[in-house]
């Protein structure tokens, strides 16, 4: 499992392709064993991720019946859904740069994407929080999250330019990949697990 500092070694490489620099690239694991490696990153993404299961556990019981249960398997659930919403985008990444012929970059972009969400499942995690602590003020969080996924979009645009070139419509799909994707199954898929708000 890779160490804190090379975690934040593979940062500071996104944030030197983020502000357009090539040299974050030399800081960057791009090889198919860097690809592998980087999927570590759920796990860094855990405390998070924990968090908003709570969140979601604490929502579902609202909306139930006193007697509802939302024990273990409810949780087992929701990793499901989680790991569905984490590769599905890989998938179709791969699926897109083979016919697109960017097939060499597949491995880049596995590693990117997976670091990349480190810091934004905490930036999530902080709102998150902060619904849980202060409820009344939802439109102040829906606002940070909105800054949040606008921050997500360009710094995975910008990083995904850096590593595939100036092949804009190849971007594009590869950006909205990281976002639709999820929109779609995650709902379909939480309601398939019976993990779904009513």
């Amino acid at each position: 499992m890779p160490g804190f500092e090379e975690i934040i070694t593979y940062l500071r490489g996104l944030w030197l392709l983020i502000l357009g620099d090539a040299r974050g690239l030399q800081l960057l694991d791009l090889t198919p064993r860097g690809s592998l490696r980087s999927f570590w990153a759920m796990l860094w993404c855990l405390p998070p991720i924990l968090l908003s299961w709570y969140s979601i556990r604490m929502a579902y019981l609202e909306a139930m019946p006193p007697e509802t249960e939302a024990g273990a398997l409810f949780f087992f659930r929701l990793a499901m859904a989680e790991a569905v919403g984490w590769l599905a985008p890989v998938l179709l990444s791969g699926l897109v740069l083979a016919v697109a012929g960017f097939g060499d970059r597949f491995n880049g972009l596995v590693a990117s994407a997976n670091w990349l969400s480190v810091p934004f499942a905490y930036g999530n995690g902080v709102l998150i929080l902060l619904i849980l602590l202060m409820p009344g003020l939802p439109g102040l969080i829906a606002f940070l999250w909105l800054i949040l996924v606008t921050a997500f979009l360009i710094s995975t645009e910008r990083v995904y330019r850096m590593i595939c070139g100036p092949n804009t419509p190849l971007i594009v799909a590869l950006v909205l990949i990281q976002i639709v994707p999820v929109l779609f199954l995650s709902d379909f898929v939480n309601e398939f697990l019976g993990v779904a708000v009513p």
